[in-house]
């Protein structure tokens, strides 16, 4: 019990003297924002003078194209309308098979043109015959047509967008 007692009394006495001891701090003052002059100098870590991080805000609806269109805001260049579109507001809209993609489609007004806007890009169509179709060099080639009084994009593979 004596033992016990002496190891107690031991442990605390190195626990609490060990409290009050400082430990040696280096600073490195060749990372130092401000020099020996006391001006600011460039800081390699990208601090302001108080030594706090720089952060460049993003600006939210700063995505205009070349067109001035605002994706952020929803809006595509018509090409034949010669204006930024909003794709969910045309009269005319695709779906993709599983419905998770809308396009747009758009008739120039002597109905010799079709273009459909899609998240994947735009697609300028001619009319040809009862159809629209791609220009001939394009690959894969693409085709607008009424299939059982509906329109449907598709390429010669496959159906993309059909109407809603």
């Amino acid at each position: 019990m004596k033992i016990f007692k002496i190891t107690l009394l031991l442990s605390l006495y190195l626990i609490v003297s060990s409290c009050g001891t400082s430990k040696d701090v280096i600073i490195d003052d060749s990372i130092s924002p401000i020099d020996k002059s006391g001006d600011i100098i460039q800081d390699p870590y990208g601090n302001n003078e108080k030594g706090n991080p720089v952060y460049e805000p993003e600006i939210v609806g700063n995505d205009s194209d070349e067109h001035g269109c605002k994706a952020s805001a929803g809006y595509s260049w018509s090409t034949l309308k010669k204006e930024c579109i909003r794709v969910f507001e045309l009269k005319m809209q695709l779906s993709n098979s599983d419905k998770t993609k809308i396009a747009g489609l758009i008739f120039s007004e002597d109905q010799l043109k079709a273009e459909i806007i899609t998240s994947e890009g735009t697609f300028l169509l001619e009319k040809y015959n009862d159809m629209y179709v791609s220009h001939p060099q394009s690959d894969p080639h693409y085709f607008l047509r009424k299939k059982n009084g509906k329109w449907v994009f598709e390429t010669e593979e496959k159906i993309l967008y059909s109407e809603l």
